[in-house]
């Protein structure tokens, strides 16, 4: 009579481990499916002998014992991630396309542009507010103090920063124009 081999096994850290046969039977799996897992990278702890913890977590049914992910769940999730992003990315292309978004240069051009419509009409403010005024004396100190005002105005919104050009800027226009002519 020959003696019946065992199914089950504990290793020596306590850990449960399974002949192919009780995996198939755990998983609800086929041998050739195991064989395909088993070609994919699925932990083995010798021929026909499964860790089942470590193949639950490369399989993504469980977490490892410090709580992190399977290498395969990582995996998946990266490239979830990657597909998603990817996925935004082609939608934002398609609205620009679509003319959903401005360009920046011509933002700029048309801040610019108010900005200097409102400068001029507050250069012209100092004028219309002194001309209220009967008296010549009055109407110079009136004249002086709102254009002193306005400039302090002025000078404190300007500055130098993103999108205020510059001399540097100017040059990287430049650069850029020549390597699209030489292209």
């Amino acid at each position: 009579m020959a003696v019946e081999r065992p199914k089950v096994k504990f290793s020596e850290h306590g850990e449960l481990i399974v002949t192919t046969a009780v995996l198939c039977q755990i998983l609800d799996l086929g041998p050739e499916m195991i064989s395909r897992h088993n070609r994919a990278g699925m932990p083995k702890v010798a021929t026909g002998w499964w860790n089942i913890r470590e193949v639950l977590v490369w399989l993504g049914m469980s977490k490892d014992k410090d709580g992190t992910k399977s290498a395969a769940q990582r995996k998946l999730e990266a490239e979830a991630d990657y597909k998603e992003a990817r996925a935004k990315r082609e939608k934002r292309l398609s609205e620009v396309l679509d003319g959903q978004y401005i360009d920046v240069a011509d933002v700029q051009r048309e801040w610019t542009g108010r900005v200097l419509e409102l400068k001029s009409s507050l250069g012209l403010l100092a004028k219309a507010v002194s001309k209220e005024f009967p008296d010549a004396d009055t109407r110079v100190i009136v004249e002086r103090t709102v254009n002193e005002c306005v400039n302090t105005y002025l000078e404190s919104y300007s500055r130098e920063g993103k999108y205020t050009k510059t001399e540097i800027d100017h040059k990287r226009k430049i650069k850029r124009i020549q390597k699209l002519n030489l292209l």
